[in-house]
This record gives C-alpha cells, structure tokens and sequence, in this order.
C-alpha cells in the first residue's frame, strides 16, 4: 500500500511536493479507509483523485511515481556512463537544470512492515538513496547512500553486500543492484515495486487493450475471460459476450522493417494486436424480433468500450491483487457514472477485500462528491505564477468554510479551491473585426 509521495524537481514540478494516502482524523466514509494493524490510528485510504486546469500538472504528479518504479526495476539495465532515463528536471527555472531530482515513497511492504524509500540524482549518478524501515514500530536503517562516501548498512540488512557495493556503478540503485544479486531482504522489495504498482498513463502507445487480450488468452486462469465478459456487461456497453480469435501470421519480414532500436514490449505488442483478435458479441434482431447473435471487432465498438476493455484487466488484478492502480484521466470516453462506479469499486471494503488502492487524475468533476469521497481523498494542482505545479489537498481549507456536506463539485467550478483554467477574453479578438481565414 502507498502511504506518501513526495517529488522535487521533475518536469513542472520544482519544489517538493507529496501527496499523502494517510487518512486524517474525519469520520466521514470510513469504508474509504484501510486500517494498517500497526496502529488504529494509521489509516490508509483506499483512493485519491487529482484535480486541476490543463498543463497544471497532474499527470506529472504520477508521471514521478511511474517514473521512481521504473527507475527501480530496470536500474540496473544502465551501462558505465549511460544517462539515468527518470531525471527530467524542471526548465522553467535556469537554477533547476543541473539540480537533482528527489524522490521518496512510504509504503507498506512485505510482511505488513512500513517503508521509507528515498533517492535524488541527477543525469549521470545517484547522489543519495536510503531505505528505512519500521520493523518494531521504531525506524530501523537498511541502508544509507551518499555520493563520495561508503554506504552505511543497518544490522537488520545481512548477506554480502560489500561485494555489491564495490561493483555498484554511479548510475545504478544498490537497492536494484542488491536485490538482482540475490540479497533476500531487498529481493522482496524490489519484487513488492515490480508486482503491486499497474500504470496507465495517457499517452502510452500500450494503452490499447493489449495485456487484457493477453490474460484473457492465458490457459493459467480460464476464468478471467469470463470475468472481463461480465465487467463489460454490468456497465451497459451492450456485450453479451466476449472472446478472442487466434490468426496465424508468419510474415517475419514485417517486423524485421520495424526500427532495431524500438523496444522489445512495443513489438510484442503490435504482433499480439495482430496474432489475438478480441470479438464481441451483440443480440441480433430482425424487426424488434431477437434472432440470434452476431460478431463485432473490438475496432468496431465505441471508444468508451475499447477504454473499459483496456481497463478492465487492470481493474480485475488490482482488486484480487491489492495493487497500487495508477491511472492517468480516467474520465476519458467514460460516462461520469462509470468512473464513479469504477472508485466506488476500489472504496468497497467487501469488493477490495486486498486493499487495493486506486489513485488518478481527472476532469471529471461529478465525482467532487461528498457523498462518494472523503476530504483527503480530493487533491488539486495549480500552475503557480512562475509556471511551477503546486499539489494540495482539499483538507488545507478552512474546515469551517468546507464542510463535509459543501457541494465540492460547484465549489469547484466556480474557482473557490483555485485549480481551474483562467481564459483569457483578449482571445476574442481572434474572431471580431476579422475577414474569414483563406
């Protein structure tokens, strides 16, 4: 589970910035927590959903998220001198260009135990990366890293890390490097960030259904085709069923004209796309009377039905798995009623019997809700005057001013938590006094 998020220095983001899932003392939707048995007074909420105007920087929010997992699970892929791919400094401010990106993550990670994870680096080298732990409710270190000195190893922290170290280049993580040389406790870390975090950002070439056609074609679990038939049913896309069709196709050629250099996931991708065809299937009718059953494509549905396709794997795992779903605009081609279905899925202690938590960016005001979320669950980013992203929670107003029962989506609107575009009228000019455009 995620506890807290915090991220300086990365695209529009210049100064720190966290966005915390550690629930506050309100009593509203306590189903929208998970108590962490810890402490009673350590509550996790099970969602948070992002507001704000166009480039306020939202997606950049989880963009760093994605980006320290990435950097995680395939640190140590980097060669001597290669450029880390996660550092993407702030450009708006000539002082940030060579200044180091800061992450860290608190989460609860194998055997129930509470982490604090943190690294900065820049373009070419890890400046500093620690990893503490609470394993008795007191903070215990693993490990401490700083550039120029020995790393300082925790006495909970055993096996033969110095022979890791000495072979640790500047622009690797120890924690990946350790965990792929078989070191036990940071091994279960490593796999913690590869197998809880799911991302689907907005502008992923993946974002087309692939790994649902892909798990519903896995002999391992017959069952999931079923499962991903009724979710597209019970939201009134029209389907009665679903299935995949396997086509043979042998033209190598095809993809050895494809760039040496595009990654191998993309490739897969396109030749699953090709080889796995997803078909619906509709009611048939012949004036008003059912006649039977007629196929479609998946290309042929709406672009709403092909999203929930492309959703639905990832919503099925990561309520079966407890995974941390991070997902990018999730109002897009969805029905306001869907996407509140869809957080009042990862809210329901009953269906997220795992714990799994949903966390995503939208526009989708409706969901500004009182009677679906609670306070801290709403957070909002603004583009300050320099240009800079500033993240907040709707918990910081005055709890005299907005109350759990305030109309948080016309509040909103009307620009009373700021986090709304600013149009400025001089555009009109555009269209008055002007001949039609040649």
């Amino acid at each position: 589970m995620l506890v807290e998020f915090s991220v300086e220095n990365f695209r529009s983001i210049k100064k720190e910035q966290t966005i915390s899932l550690l629930a506050t003392k309100s009593k509203e939707h306590p189903e929208n927590l998970i108590a962490y048995s810890d402490s009673s007074k350590f509550n996790i909420l099970r969602s948070a959903v992002i507001y704000g105007a166009n480039a306020s920087g939202k997606t950049n929010i989880l963009k760093a998220l994605e980006n320290l997992v990435y950097f995680i699970l395939f640190s140590t892929d980097l060669k001597l001198e290669q450029k880390i791919p996660s550092y993407k400094p702030h450009k708006l401010d000539n002082a940030y260009h060579d200044q180091p990106t800061k992450f860290q993550i608190e989460f609860i990670g194998p055997s129930n135990v509470r982490y604090r994870y943190l690294i900065h680096f820049t373009a070419n080298e890890v400046i500093r990366e620690e990893l503490l732990f609470y394993p008795k409710k007191q903070e215990a270190i693993l490990f401490s890293r700083e550039k120029g000195k020995k790393i300082k190893f925790g006495n909970y922290l055993t096996g033969r890390k110095k022979n890791i170290e000495a072979e640790l280049l500047p622009n690797n993580l120890f924690l990946s490097k350790a965990a792929n040389s078989n070191l036990e406790h940071l091994q279960k870390i490593y796999i913690y960030f590869l197998e809880t975090f799911v991302f689907k950002m907005k502008d992923e070439l993946r974002f087309t259904g692939v790994e649902t056609t892909r798990k519903m074609t896995d002999t391992t679990d017959s069952s999931f085709s079923d499962k991903v038939s009724l979710f597209l049913k019970s939201v009134d896309t029209g389907i009665s069923s679903l299935k995949v069709v396997k086509t043979e196709f042998k033209d190598d050629a095809f993809f050895d004209s494809f760039p040496k250099d595009m990654p191998k996931h993309i490739v897969d991708d396109i030749r699953t796309q090709i080889s796995l065809r997803p078909m619906t299937s509709h009611r048939l009718y012949d004036n008003d009377n059912e006649v039977g059953m007629i196929d479609f494509d998946i290309a042929e549905e709406s672009d709403g039905t092909n999203k929930l396709y492309s959703l639905s794997s990832d919503i099925i795992t990561a309520l079966l798995n407890g995974s941390v779903y991070v997902i990018d605009e999730i109002d897009n081609s969805l029905h306001p009623h869907i996407t509140e279905f869809i957080i009042k899925l990862f809210n329901n202690p009953r269906i997220n019997k795992k714990n799994a938590q949903l966390i995503t960016a939208t526009h989708d005001s409706s969901l500004l809700n009182p009677n679906l979320v609670r306070r801290d669950q709403i957070w909002f980013t603004n583009k300050v005057r320099n240009g800079s992203t500033e993240l907040y929670s709707l918990v910081e107003f005055n709890k005299d001013e907005v109350r759990a029962k305030t109309p948080y989506n016309d509040w909103y609107l009307s620009g009373r938590f700021s986090a709304v575009p600013v149009i400025d009228k001089n555009v009109y000019s555009i269209f008055e006094d002007c001949d039609s455009v040649q």
